[in-house]
């Protein structure tokens, strides 16, 4: 059996995200009776910040506090560098 080719890249796709107005949020929030669950998916957005934004704002944060409690990897990879 002989297999297809796959490209060697990822295919990204773009999609625009409509912004609504803190009005438009309230109505449709009022329309759903307060439940969020009966929202349609057009009008939710979730925004997750990603794993590299996260490890960041810990490194950024902890070093502010000028605490000497690194996570591990994060004294491993100054140690190394």
């Amino acid at each position: 059996m002989e297999l297809p080719f796959t490209e060697p890249f990822k295919i990204k796709m773009v999609e625009n995200l409509y912004s609504s107005t803190k009005e438009q949020r309230e109505k449709w929030i009022e329309e759903a009776s307060f439940n969020l669950f009966n929202l349609k998916s057009e009008q939710v957005l979730i925004d997750l910040p990603s794993s590299r934004d996260f490890m960041k704002a810990l490194i950024y944060h902890t070093l502010n506090r000028g605490s000497a409690r690194l996570p591990g990897w994060v004294r491993r990879s100054k140690s190394t560098a």
